[in-house]
C-alpha cells in the first residue's frame, strides 16, 4: 500500500487550458470579483478604528471623514489590493489554507472561497479577516480618515472667533442664545462664559441656516445622518442654561469661583459641534474651494489658506532621478563604444567615449533642466500669489495658456544662459559657441512647460492617464533634443549621416529625460500632502508666535515662547501648543498682564 501523499492540485491546468475544470475556475474567479466589489465596498464603509466615547470622530462613518475625492481614491486602492490578494491566494492554492480544508475545497473554487472569507461572509479563517481589517485601516489612513476630521476640529477649536454678527438684540433674544450675555463675548478664551457663548452662537447659526434652507455650503447627507447627534448637542446646551446661571450666581458671590466639570463638558460638546460643522463643510467644498471663506460667516477667523510653500523636495528628487538615468545611459554608451568601436562601427567625434563623459553629460543635462524647473516653480508660485495664474474660481478654475507661453520663454532664456556659462569652463566665449547651443534652449522650455502642466493637473485633479503623461513629455523632449543635436552638427560642419550615432543617442537621452520627469513629478505632486494633524499643529504654533510678537514684541515674545511656565506644567508655550488644550492655556497666559522687570 503506497504511503505517498498526493501533491496539491493547481487551480489551472495549463496543459489543457479549455478543460471543464478551468472553465469552472474562471466562473468562480468572476464571482469572486463580484463579491469583492459588492461586499468590499460595504466593508470599506465600516470604521477601521475602535470606537472611543471621548473622540467623536471614531463615531462617524468613514465616508463622512474624507472628501469624495480622497474617499474614492482610497476605495479603489482597497478594492484593487483585495482583488490582487484573492488572485495570489488562489494561485498558491491549498498550501495556504491547510490540508484538512484542502480536502473539502476544490481548487477551482478557491477564488470565490477566499473572496467570501476576506469580506467576512464566512468565518473559517480569522487571520485572513484580520488581514482585511489591516488593509482597510491602511487604506483609510491614505485618505486621512479620521486624521483630517480631527485636524479640522483642532483648527476650529483654536481659531479666533468673531462675535460681531451675534451681538444684535434680535439674535440675543433667539432660543439658541438664551442665557448668553453680551459681556460673555469679551471673556478670556478658557473661561466658561466664552465657551458657552461660542457654543450657543454656532448652534444658532447652524439652526438658522437649516430653517432658512441655506445649507448649500454644508453636506445635507451628513446633517441628516447625524441629526440625532445635533439634536443631542442642542439638548445639552439647553441643560447647560441652569448650570451656567448657577455658576454666575456663585461667581457673583465669590469672584474666584470656577466649575471645572462644567468647563470640560462645554468644551467637549463644542468640539463635537466643530467636528460636525467642519466635516459638513469639507464634504461639500470643491477641491479648489476656500474653506476659510465658507467658515467665516459662522464666526471662525482662520489663517489664510495656502498651497504648499515649496515643491523643493519634489524638484530635487525628480532631477536626481533624471540625472541617474542620463548617467547610466551614457555610461552604457561609453561601454558599447569601447567594445564595438574597433569593428565595422566607428563612433563619431561627438559620441561619448571616455570615462569622463557620463559625468560631463549628466551635469550638462542637470544644469539647464534644473534651472528650467526652478524658474518654472518661481514664475508659477509668483503668479499664483498675485492671483494671475488660474482663470475662474472654485471648481471652475482652469489654466491660462498665455501663462505657459511666458513660462516657457523664461525657462528657455534661463536654460540657455546656464548652458552658456557651463560651456565657459571648457573654452573661451565665442559667437560660434553661443549660436551652436541656441537650439538647446528648446529643452528647458519644454521641461518648464511640462513641469507647470503637471502641477496644474495635480492641483485641479485633471490628470490624464499615466501613459499619456509619460509618453507626451518623453516624445516632445526627444524631438527637441534631436532637433538641437541636428543643429549642433550642422553649425559644426558635420553631416547628419556622419553623426547618426550621436543623433540616435540624443533622441534616447531626450526620451529618458522627459519620461523620467513625467514618471515622477505628477505622481509626487498628487501625493505630496502634509499630514493634516501636523499642519494643524504648525498653524497653532504660528498663531501663537504672531500673538506673542504682537503682545510682547519680537525679541521678548521669542524668549517667552521658549521659557517654561508653571501654568503649563513647566513646559514652554511652543511645547504646550502641541495639543489643543495646551495651546488654549498658553494663549490665555499670554493675554494676562505680564510682570514688569525691575
Amino acid at each position: 500500500m503506497s504511503t505517498e501523499t498526493a501533491s496539491p492540485k493547481a487551480p489551472i491546468d495549463f496543459t489543457n487550458f479549455w478543460s471543464a475544470d478551468n472553465f469552472y475556475f474562471f466562473v468562480c474567479l468572476a464571482l469572486a470579483l463580484i463579491v469583492v466589489f459588492l461586499f468590499g465596498m460595504q466593508k470599506f464603509a465600516e470604521t477601521s478604528v475602535e470606537r472611543n466615547e471621548e473622540d467623536f470622530t471614531t463615531q462617524l462613518l468613514p465616508k463622512y471623514l474624507a472628501t469624495p475625492q480622497e474617499y474614492s481614491r482610497a476605495l479603489m486602492f482597497y478594492l484593487g489590493t483585495l482583488v490582487a490578494l484573492v488572485g495570489l491566494l488562489s494561485i498558491l492554492g491549498p498550501r495556504v489554507i491547510g490540508v484538512e480544508m484542502a480536502k473539502n475545497t476544490p481548487p477551482e473554487s478557491l477564488p470565490l472561497f477566499f473572496a467570501l472569507i476576506l469580506v467576512g461572509l464566512t468565518p473559517e479563517m480569522p487571520w485572513l479577516q484580520d488581514l482585511e481589517r489591516a488593509l482597510r485601516r491602511f487604506s483609510h489612513e491614505r485618505a486621512f480618515i479620521p486624521t483630517a476630521a480631527r485636524a479640522i476640529a483642532e483648527k476650529l477649536t483654536t481659531a479666533e472667533f468673531d462675535f460681531s454678527s451675534y451681538q444684535a438684540t434680535a439674535v440675543l433674544r433667539s432660543s439658541m442664545m438664551r442665557g448668553v450675555e453680551a459681556a460673555d463675548f469679551g471673556q478670556p478664551r478658557d473661561s466658561i462664559e466664552y465657551n458657552w457663548a461660542r457654543l450657543s452662537c454656532l448652534l444658532h447659526e447652524l439652526r438658522r441656516r437649516q430653517d432658512a434652507g441655506l445649507t448649500e455650503a454644508l453636506d445635507d447627507d451628513l446633517l441628516q445622518k447625524y441629526a440625532k447627534d445635533l439634536e443631542s448637542i442642542a439638548l445639552k446646551r439647553r441643560s447647560f442654561e441652569d448650570d451656567v446661571a448657577q455658576y454666575r450666581r456663585e461667581k457673583l458671590a465669590n469672584p474666584y469661583h470656577t466649575n471645572d466639570e462644567l468647563k470640560k463638558t462645554l468644551r467637549k460638546t463644542l468640539r463635537q459641534l466643530n467636528i460636525l460643522i467642519g466635516c459638513a463643510v469639507r464634504l461639500r467644498l470643491s477641491p479648489t474651494g476656500d474653506i476659510n471663506a465658507v467658515l467665516k460667516p459662522f464666526g471662525f477667523i482662520l489663517p489664510p489658506s495656502s498651497c504648499s510653500e515649496s515643491n523643493q523636495n519634489l524638484m530635487i528628487v525628480g532631477l536626481a532621478v533624471m540625472a541617474v538615468c542620463v548617467f547610466v545611459t551614457v555610461f552604457l554608451a561609453v561601454a558599447v563604444s569601447t567594445m564595438l568601436g574597433g569593428g565595422d562601427w566607428k563612433p563619431s567625434s561627438n559620441f561619448p567615449s571616455t570615462a569622463f563623459d557620463p559625468f560631463n553629460l549628466a551635469a550638462s543635462v542637470l544644469l539647464p533642466h534644473g534651472t528650467a524647473i526652478f524658474v518654472a516653480e518661481w514664475i508659477r508660485a509668483r503668479r499664483i500669489r498675485q492671483g494671475r495664474w488660474f482663470m475662474g474660481s472654485g471648481a471652475g478654475r482652469r489654466s491660462v495658456s498665455a501663462n505657459y507661453v511666458r513660462l516657457a520663454l523664461g525657462c528657455a532664456l534661463a536654460g540657455y544662459l546656464s548652458l552658456y556659462l557651463w560651456g565657459l569652463f571648457f573654452g573661451p566665449p565665442t559667437w560660434a559657441f553661443a549660436i551652436s547651443i541656441a537650439a538647446y534652449s528648446l529643452l528647458p522650455a519644454a521641461t518648464g512647460w511640462f513641469y507647470a502642466y503637471h502641477l496644474d493637473n495635480a492641483e485641479l485633479e485633471k490628470r490624464p492617464s499615466r501613459v499619456s503623461e509619460i509618453s507626451s513629455q518623453a516624445l516632445v523632449t526627444a524631438f527637441c533634443w534631436l532637433v538641437a543635436s541636428h543643429a549642433w552638427l550642422a553649425i559644426g560642419g558635420s553631416s547628419p549621416l556622419q553623426g547618426l550615432d550621436f543623433l540616435l543617442l540624443s533622441a534616447l537621452l531626450g526620451a529618458l529625460v522627459g519620461g523620467s520627469l513625467a514618471w515622477y513629478i505628477p505622481e509626487a505632486a498628487a501625493n505630496d500632502r502634509a499630514d493634516p494633524l501636523t499642519d494643524a499643529r504648525t498653524s497653532r504654533i504660528e498663531a501663537l508666535r504672531r500673538a506673542a510678537a504682537e503682545r510682547l514684541g519680537d525679541g521678548v515674545g521669542a524668549g517667552w515662547l521658549q521659557d517654561a511656565h508653571p501654568a503649563l506644567d513647566y513646559k514652554s508655550p511652543i511645547e504646550a501648543a502641541a495639543n489643543v488644550d495646551g495651546y488654549e492655556k498658553a494663549l490665555c497666559l499670554l493675554q494676562k498682564p505680564q510682570p514688569v522687570a525691575a
